[in-house]
């Protein structure tokens, strides 16, 4: 029997309708894909008008961080912005680097199999995933108890 043509296979009523549900698929997440994104943004933008609209814009040029009174500084905010931002390079660049040379180098081809997939999917989850996720649930089942504060 010979193997069907795309000519054989263009008019074929079950191919065209499962590729209108594929169609419709992609088409689906990416609409999905679309709003979450336009969702994020609009929270964010709703959090961040919030704040501006309950601080006293004169309070923004003053040095002091008061967040009781309701006074905090610009300054203060973009310093501990690039300060936190700063550590968190110092510590993920050096072992993304390691992780990637290992991979790339020394790493065994049963190891490489294993932990690139693992590396790839790690990637793709945002970081404020992860920050949350170590708030929600590392913070007060690891962190509290060992140290015995509250973190």
């Amino acid at each position: 029997m010979p193997t069907p043509t795309v000519i054989d296979l263009s008019g074929d009523p079950k191919r065209l309708r499962r590729e209108r549900l594929v169609r419709g698929a992609f088409w689906g997440a990416a609409v999905a894909s679309v709003l979450l994104s336009v969702l994020i943004v609009l929270s964010l933008v709703e959090e961040a008008w919030g704040f501006l609209i309950g601080v006293e814009w004169s309070s923004l040029w003053e040095i002091g961080w008061f967040p009781r009174r309701g006074l905090f500084d610009l300054r203060t905010i973009v310093v501990a912005t690039l300060l936190v931002a700063g550590i968190a390079m110092l510590v993920a660049a050096p072992l993304g680097l390691g992780a990637a040379i290992y991979l790339s180098e020394y790493a065994s081809v049963r190891a490489r199999r294993i932990l690139k997939p693992i590396l790839e999917i790690l990637a793709g989850i945002p970081s404020v995933v992860l920050g949350y996720f170590a708030l929600t649930w590392i913070s007060p089942n690891l962190i509290q108890p060992i140290f015995d504060s509250d973190v």
